[in-house]
């Protein structure tokens, strides 16, 4: 016995589909832009410059999120002999990756529930 079996997709499935995704990509790169913040070293008080860094972050395309500070980079891979904590005590080095590390399952469910909306 053979049975054949045809998958027949909805017209607008693709256009859906895509919406979804991109709603998810949004939220992703939002949520990850807010969690972050807490973990984001900033400058003690004296310091003119103080914010700059956390002020220096964009989202210029979807999936990408950047920091514009010409500190950033030292900041982000800890290269300075001094605290790197500043006047934020709960800061971290490599924020991204300790955002992700700790609020992966929210992420992931926001996500999922963007994404499960094709139908």
């Amino acid at each position: 016995m053979k049975l054949k079996a045809a998958v027949v997709f909805a017209k607008n499935s693709d256009r859906r589909r895509k919406l979804a995704l991109q709603e998810a990509q949004e939220y992703l790169d939002k949520e990850v832009m807010k969690r972050m913040k807490p973990y984001i070293p900033v400058a003690p008080k004296r310091f003119k410059n103080r914010g700059s860094l956390l002020k220096s972050m964009k989202n210029p395309e979807p999936g990408r999120i950047v920091f514009l500070s010409p500190i950033s980079k030292m900041q982000y891979y800890g290269k300075f002999k001094y605290n790197v904590r500043g006047g934020n005590p709960n800061a971290k080095r490599k924020w991204f990756e300790y955002t992700k590390r700790q609020h992966q399952k929210q992420l992931l469910a926001g996500v999922r529930k963007r994404v499960n909306r094709i139908k």
